[in-house]
């Protein structure tokens, strides 16, 4: 087994939301009738008000972020690595906000049926009632569910080929496991390349303006770096201690003090050159 599929796995992550959307090609068609048009677009009708929608949809677009905070990137298909390290605190983290996705939900069934009545007022002749699922089909249209998978091991290709085939194959799973894990490193660096070059340009800046975001960031980073540094790089390990030494100063500090934020964005500068 590989040394990476020891310490980490593929995590795929799929939120489903209902948009509460539908397209209206009888309108769409008098649209563009009315202006002598021919496939010119088409009319989407919100089915429901969008205020009910957006607490689901603003909690979906922030579990994917957490999954992409905790992960890093792997496969074109979705699924990205999630280091062992960080396992624990991952699936804690969307199970809880998929609970909370769940609350939401329930309250969304519980107001849906005068939602539909609603809508009768609201869309006027445009409203069809064959647009509206059930109350029984709702929750099917809400979902959160995880895939995790090994990361592939080409020495444990076995497959009833010639010798020279499997040789091949297995060297190219090699070769592209080797490829994304330096793309998941390097999006590791990016990361911190983010961070550093914001706290660098905002506390060398005449009329600084610091926010709690600005330390805040760099303290959630130097707390995933360590799980997310599957390759253990000593440069990342060195830079992780770096920022957590020099760079998570006192907000108040910052604001008040042009000397301590001139000290802060040198020592930004300095790691910043530490990155490869």
């Amino acid at each position: 087994m590989s040394a990476l599929s020891k310490r980490a796995m593929i995590v795929t992550l799929n939120v489903s939301c209902w948009t509460a959307r539908k397209q209206d090609k009888k309108v769409s068609a008098e649209v563009e009738a009315s202006h002598n048009a021919k496939d010119a677009g088409r009319y989407n009708k919100l089915l429901i008000d969008k205020h009910h929608l957006d607490p689901l949809t603003n909690w979906a677009g922030q579990i994917r972020a957490a999954h992409y905070k905790m992960t890093l990137p792997w496969m074109d298909n979705g699924g990205r690595l999630l280091p062992a390290k960080l396992f624990m605190d991952y699936r804690n983290r969307i199970d809880d906000m998929r609970s909370e996705y769940d609350n939401r939900v329930r309250t969304l069934v519980i107001a849906y049926p005068q939602l539909v009545q609603d809508a009768r007022m609201r869309l006027g002749t445009m409203y069809n009632p064959d647009d509206y699922p059930v109350v029984g089909e709702l929750n099917s249209k809400f979902a959160v569910e995880l895939d995790i998978m090994p990361v592939p091991d080409g020495s444990d290709f076995r497959v009833d080929i010639s010798d020279k085939e499997a040789d091949r194959i297995r060297e190219d799973m090699a070769a592209k496991v080797q490829a994304r894990q330096d793309a998941a490193l390097k999006d590791a660096w990016e990361r911190v390349r983010e961070v550093v070059s914001t706290i660098q340009l905002r506390a060398s800046a005449d009329k600084a303006v610091i926010r709690d975001s600005l330390i805040g960031n760099a303290r959630e980073l130097v707390a995933l770096l360590p799980g997310l540094n599957v390759n253990d790089d000593p440069i990342l390990a060195k830079v992780t201690d770096e920022i957590g030494n020099h760079l998570l100063e006192s907000t108040w500090n910052l604001r008040n003090s042009k000397a301590s934020r001139l000290r802060l964005a040198e020592k930004a500068e300095q790691i910043l050159a530490m990155i490869p």
